[in-house]
């Protein structure tokens, strides 16, 4: 009986995705950001944020011939578990909306539920619409392995060792993912470093040894020193991205598709830059589920400053004159010229064409 065709058409987001949205709106706050992937006729995820920080997801399907039907809310807390089951609607619910329906009509109040709460549940389906149409085209066009490594150019980090194969390299899906530190060997590091001519034909990692870089607060970073058989064949170090650890920079990371970013950056924008960044060694990413690696070229003899009177202050040149660098390669590119009683730069109205 509720085989419709706008529900076959659209599948469960459409049809289930607003009760579900609102049961978990009401629950754990205000949803402020939301993510979606999956079939969209068969089964969507969604992960979504809400004020205040709670992280909730949801798992839709209208496909799966459950006898007897199951539908619900779990709100996990540090007192436990409350579970709402929403499987039918009770007559007293009933009576409640009527009752809710009609003292908004006589009163001309505002309701709580009213139009305005409609369209924020209706922008949050469009923007998970949205999420599952671009996974759809990434699956059709073979997206997540297409990503492409970039020929290190511009300034360059500095480090003893530099890439000798600049031919472009296809980055890993979400299987070449190496999910921490832990997934890194000697195997695997002799490969990548073979691949990208930085290592001789008969030479190979015999030792890693990973520490820890960096506060982490939405990656896990980490340094491996290296050694090698025959000895001082390759790089001394090289230093590796992973997602986080910590379960809500995870989430967070997953909803700002911040590794994905990160992974596009290196891969696609770093290389049309002129500015200084490490030389890319390898790359994957699952995008849907947020894991990633990035294993760069060290930054040799550069450290975190851990408070203010760390940092020695050294000419640099000002930020805003390295401006032009990140931007004028990658699109319109801005004439700069400093303004008149200015030391800072001005931008006139001249402009090259798009690069093809």
């Amino acid at each position: 009986m509720f085989a419709t065709p706008w529900r076959l058409q659209h599948g469960p987001l459409l049809d289930l995705g607003p009760h579900v949205i609102d049961l978990l709106d009401a629950a754990l706050g205000s949803v402020v950001g939301i993510r979606a992937h999956g079939d969209a006729h068969r089964w969507v995820g969604l992960l979504l944020e809400h004020e205040g920080g709670a992280v909730s997801e949801a798992s839709l399907t209208a496909y799966c011939a459950l006898d007897p039907a199951r539908a619900g809310v779990e709100v996990y807390t540090p007192d436990g578990v409350l579970e709402v089951t929403t499987v039918g609607v009770s007559a007293s619910a009933s009576a409640t909306l009527v009752d809710e329906f009609v003292a908004t009509a006589r009163s001309g109040q505002p309701h709580a539920l009213d139009v305005r709460h409609g369209l924020h549940l209706q922008r949050l389906l469009t923007v998970a619409a949205e999420d599952l149409d671009r996974g759809r085209h990434r699956h059709d066009e073979g997206h997540a392995g297409s990503l492409r490594h970039g020929d290190v150019q511009g300034e360059q980090a500095d480090g003893p060792a530099s890439m000798t194969d600049h031919s472009p390299v296809t980055a890993g899906g979400p299987s070449e993912v190496r999910r921490s530190a832990t997934d890194v060997d000697a195997a695997w590091l002799t490969s990548v470093l073979a691949d990208r001519g930085l290592l001789p034909e008969a030479a190979r990692v015999v030792g890693v040894v990973p520490t820890p870089v960096g506060t982490g607060q939405m990656a896990d970073t980490v340094r491996f020193a290296l050694t090698y058989e025959p000895a001082g064949t390759g790089p001394a170090t090289v230093v590796g991205k992973f997602t986080s650890g910590d379960p809500q920079s995870h989430a967070t990371g997953r909803i700002m598709r911040a590794y994905e970013v990160e992974v596009r950056f290196y891969a696609e924008i770093a290389p049309r830059v002129a500015v200084r960044h490490p030389g890319l060694l390898f790359a994957a990413v699952d995008p849907e589920e947020a894991w990633f690696t990035l294993l760069l070229q060290d930054v040799t003899g550069a450290s975190q400053a851990t408070s203010w009177p760390d940092v020695t202050p050294t000419p640099r040149r000002p930020r805003s004159a390295r401006w032009p660098d990140c931007t004028a390669p990658a699109g319109r590119r801005p004439t700069w010229r400093p303004a008149r009683g200015s030391t800072g730069p001005r931008r006139t109205a001249t402009r090259s064409p798009r690069p093809s």
